[in-house]
């Protein structure tokens, strides 16, 4: 039986696509091993998902009893994914039920996480973000400095 803290960014549109799942072990609210970060950008939305279902999270048991500040959202955004994905399959009053079994699961064993350790979770999350906007925008500065060597050597880019 395992707490952990899961929040998950996600792009919504006609279908919500996830950005970043972060999750972290707990114990008696405390955390007990480091913040995991995964990025769709890095792994792919499939590869998230099937990671965090190898953990147990779409699973009837305890190995991973999530909390977090909105476990309810989360729970089914990613369950709706996943089911995108054929990872799982929890439509209609499937995903109702699991949502509210495993929302019902965390609370009954009374998993709790204190302010200052949301605050640190948040905290990894935003320099993680942080790093890959740097690294976006250096890539995209790259490509630009080449588009213009491009240019100016007389041949157009090329498409």
């Amino acid at each position: 039986m395992a707490d952990f803290y899961l929040k998950a960014v996600a792009d919504k549109g006609r279908r919500p696509r996830i950005v970043a799942i972060c999750y972290q072990r707990m114990e008696g609210g405390r955390p007990v091993d480091r913040l995991h970060i995964l990025l769709s950008e890095e792994f792919g939305e499939k590869e998230i998902l099937t990671k965090m279902k190898s953990l147990g999270l779409f699973e009837d048991d305890d190995r991973f009893l999530p909390i977090g500040p909105d476990v309810k959202g989360d729970l089914a955004m990613l369950a709706t994914c996943a089911t995108h994905h054929g990872i799982v399959d929890l439509k209609g009053e499937n995903l109702t039920r699991y949502v509210d079994v495993r929302t019902r699961m965390a609370e009954a064993k009374g998993s709790k996480m204190d302010m200052r350790d949301r605050k640190v979770s948040q905290t990894m999350l935003k320099e993680k973000t942080s790093q890959l906007v740097e690294r976006v925008t250096q890539e995209a500065e790259m490509f630009m400095k080449n588009l213009q060597k491009k240019t100016k050597g007389g041949k157009g880019p090329s498409v």
